[in-house]
């Protein structure tokens, strides 16, 4: 918690231990079934959208478990967009049969499609970026096409209707930093109960196979200016949930496998930018990954 603000800061340097279990394996793992995704958003962490999934229903579900078994608690299904996969109901039901929290990180394109999957989900994440179409379309490519903003409003509502959990996710940049603090009472104005709602909001990120053909310059804001814009949402509804992470604390923080498998971490560069830290491919070489990712979070340490 930022003191006074009544913003949690996401604090991903604080050291290892706390983000290890007693086997050493990650507490938290996010899984990219698919690389598919509707949108085109510049500053995408996910795979290439046009990656192959060779990877069958079988060998995810051994890792669920295997996961489970040696102390994994959380599992994050996002993508490119989750519920372009057809694996992911079966999928949500073995990570909770093995006893993981579930999140799904999605843009609710499809989600009223596939709303049997929510039975599965303990937290919804949901993108949004703008508080109207203009500013959603602007931060993500190919958003009219699909009225990307109108589902993600109505599937906050869906989600609430259900007695789901549901977090608006929201990056920040240099395109939308005048519109952020807007994004709550505009969900208030389509019959969103934001007494009921977290709002995370993300420092946009040079990260990804997408993020490194932009010119980040033109998305770039500073700590102080995602700091700032969190602390307005906060302070026109102090009801509301509202965490800030910045791209400093993501050292460490994050385990996420690709559809084929590769295991990556973050890590900063030399210019203080996130980049990313291959474990290694987590299917061919379970122990190899694990221990890869034990020896970096060590190094942190010293």
């Amino acid at each position: 918690m930022k003191e006074g603000t009544g913003i949690s800061l996401i604090l991903g340097e604080r050291g290892a231990s706390e983000h290890l279990t007693s086997l050493n394996v990650p507490r938290s793992v996010d899984v990219s079934l698919t690389g598919r995704c509707q949108l085109r958003c510049a500053w995408c962490w996910g795979p290439k959208h046009n990656l192959k999934e060779p990877v069958v229903e079988t060998q995810w579900r051994d890792l669920i478990i295997k996961l489970s078994t040696d102390g994994s608690e959380h599992i994050i299904f996002t993508g490119g967009e989750p519920l372009m996969s057809p694996m992911l109901p079966s999928m949500l039901r073995h990570a909770k049969e093995a006893g993981l929290r579930t999140t799904l990180s999605t843009n609710a394109i499809l989600l009223r499609q596939r709303q049997e999957v929510l039975q599965d989900v303990d937290d919804l994440g949901i993108s949004i970026d703008g508080s109207g179409p203009t500013m959603n379309d602007m931060m993500r490519e190919r958003s009219a096409r699909y009225d990307a903003w109108g589902k993600a409003v109505d599937g906050i509502n869906f989600a609430q209707s259900l007695g789901v959990p549901v977090t608006a996710r929201t990056v920040i940049s240099r395109k939308n930093l005048h519109d952020v603090p807007n994004i709550p009472g505009a969900l208030v104005t389509r019959g969103v109960d934001i007494s009921k709602l977290r709002h995370k909001l993300y420092q946009v990120e040079p990260i990804g196979p997408h993020a490194t053909n932009i010119k980040f310059d033109d998305w770039a804001v500073t700590e102080e200016e995602a700091t700032s814009a969190a602390l307005a949402v906060k302070e026109r509804h102090p009801e509301l949930g509202v965490t800030l992470q910045l791209y400093r604390n993501t050292r460490g923080r994050y385990f996420q496998i690709d559809p084929l498998g590769n295991a990556y971490g973050t890590d900063l560069d030399m210019d203080q930018l996130p980049m990313m830290v291959h474990y290694g491919n987590i299917f061919t070489d379970y122990d190899g990954c694990i221990n890869n990712y034990q020896e970096y979070k060590r190094s942190l340490e010293e």
